[in-house]
């Protein structure tokens, strides 16, 4: 069974003309850009948007901020969202296709990928980031990063403790944890 290579993946929906690119902001260095796909082992010769659109994307479902990729990539981050949606549909066809093509060995990695893109994070939080309706990337890391990846013994007067969250959502927390 080979595993999806995330990195690759995103490059070659980014080479597609489905998705929506991420442009890089007037004459700034390139090589950024540049030096983040060599540390994917992705090569590229010219760095263009398709390159922009990839480390961009790759950064995003590694939870950094749109204004931290800017800032890092002198790019136009404002349309990561937008690129990070469709590439999560995107995914969800190539699933689809693997299916239809009898390749039942990657489907859940499909899955994840998708929700990745679409939520913007990485994978331990994708249970809770798909489960509590409105948490969010944000709230969801904190969470983990205060009490762990099992919050079934928290109360709900901890969870309010926590920046963002009030009465209904720790209510959802608690519902969803003790599933």
């Amino acid at each position: 069974i080979n595993e999806i290579n995330v990195e690759e993946f995103i490059y070659a929906l980014s080479e597609t003309p489905d998705l929506p690119l991420i442009s890089f902001k007037g004459r700034k260095s390139k090589d950024p850009v540049q030096e983040k796909l060599s540390e994917c082992g992705l090569f590229a010769v010219d760095i263009g948007n398709p390159e922009a659109t990839t480390v961009s994307l790759i950064e995003w479902i590694n939870e950094r901020s749109e204004y931290e990729i800017e800032n890092r990539y002198n790019v136009y981050s404002a349309s990561t969202r937008r690129s990070a949606y469709e590439a999560s549909r995107l995914v969800k066809f190539a699933k689809n296709t693997a299916e239809v093509l009898g390749d039942y060995s990657n489907l859940k990695e499909y899955d994840f990928l998708s929700a990745r893109l679409y939520y913007g994070v990485k994978t331990d939080i994708i249970p809770l980031v798909v489960g509590v309706k409105r948490l969010g990337r944000k709230r969801a890391r904190n969470l983990v990063n205060i009490f762990g990846n099992d919050l079934s013994g928290v109360s709900e007067n901890e969870l309010q403790r926590v920046e963002g969250i009030g009465p209904k959502l720790a209510e959802k927390i608690r519902l969803f944890s003790n599933k």
